[in-house]
């Protein structure tokens, strides 16, 4: 049951405006009533399973991405969106377009699942799941399609080209 169906069928009251505001002001000043009502324990759940799932939606960290391999023989992962990364084996600096050239370069011809594709943050998750149907399906690796690589970086060309056209 919802927190707020909860409170108003628990304390006989209708509810605040539906702000955060209101709604922590209404509970500061009915505190005490809350808490001596049974159900309070199912309230409490409710609501703190919605501060979660509130938490989950706004707090989202930033989305790392594979972005190669460093010298070293380290991964390089970064936040999207950075200019440069630091090798957390060597100390090295390495300017992110850079790597991901190289990376792109290197890995044109290998086979791989969308998964796996999704990982280095070509183009968008659901944009590679809605190209998958425009791709060559290269074979099978544990039960799951591959794609060449190259054939996604080609699309993605192919989509820029058309769109500035």
């Amino acid at each position: 049951m919802l927190v707020s169906t909860c409170l108003t069928l628990a304390l006989g009251q209708r509810l605040p405006a539906d702000t955060i505001n209101a709604m922590v002001e209404w509970l500061i000043i009915n505190e005490a009533a809350v808490q001596l009502r049974p159900e309070a324990g199912d309230m409490m759940n409710g609501l703190d399973a919605a501060v979660k799932h509130g938490r989950k939606v706004i707090d989202n960290p930033p989305e790392r991405i594979y972005l190669g391999n460093c010298g070293c023989g380290a991964e390089l992962r970064a936040d999207r969106g950075v200019g440069h990364v630091q090798c957390q084996g060597c100390g090295s600096t390495w300017m992110t377009q850079d790597v991901v050239d190289h990376r792109n370069m290197v890995a044109r011809s290998h086979l791989m699942t969308l998964p796996e594709i999704v990982t280095m943050a070509v183009v968008p998750k659901s944009t590679l799941y809605r190209w998958a149907t425009r791709l060559e399906q290269r074979g099978q690796r544990d039960g799951m399609d591959v794609y060449r690589y190259g054939d996604v970086l080609d699309l993605k060309e192919q989509t820029k080209r058309k769109a500035s056209a």
